[in-house]
């Protein structure tokens, strides 16, 4: 599998509403991993794995990394309901949302696959068909590793403990 391109530049809105950088986070770790609210299956199942892994973590190792959602549907993920989101999962959880170009230039970057997809059978009108991996950023926001949905807690923390040099 072919490593994503770092994600030299990106431009996002935090679930703050304040505007952030890859440069925000420079110094940590990042995990970041792509989906979205109206997620009925993959991303809660995902995101429950990554909030267990970082409950895996010494509280050191915690501070050194930064877990973010990116929002593949900024239409509906606004950045309040983006922030009730996350904080569900894990308080150290940021959700990133944006403009529907600038989150396609950093899944681009990243090399996640998304389409929106009608859905006659949900409420919703439409679902979001996406690639369900997890990347573990360096702190140069460089790529690290990716981790699938075979990838356990303990693997995804074993990992982190390695990249944060512990």
């Amino acid at each position: 599998q072919k490593a994503p391109v770092p994600p030299a530049a990106f431009e996002l809105l935090d679930e703050n509403d304040r505007i952030v950088t890859e440069t925000s986070y420079t110094d940590t770790l990042k995990l970041i991993y792509f989906g979205f609210t109206y997620c009925p299956d993959v991303c809660p199942n995902q995101l429950s794995v990554m909030a267990e892994a970082l409950d895996l973590l010494e509280a050191d190792t915690l501070q050194s990394v930064t877990p973010i959602l990116i929002t593949l549907d900024p239409e509906r993920d606004t950045a309040q309901t983006i922030k009730t989101y996350t904080d569900f999962f894990h308080p150290k959880l940021i959700g990133l949302t944006g403009t529907p170009e600038q989150i396609q230039n950093v899944a681009s970057r990243f090399k996640v696959y998304f389409a929106k997809v009608e859905d006659e059978q949900s409420a919703a009108a439409y679902t979001i068909d996406h690639s369900s991996i997890v990347f573990l950023m360096g702190r140069d926001n460089g790529f690290v590793r990716a981790f699938t949905f075979r990838d356990t807690p303990q693997a995804m923390a074993d990992a982190i403990r390695v990249a944060a040099g512990g």
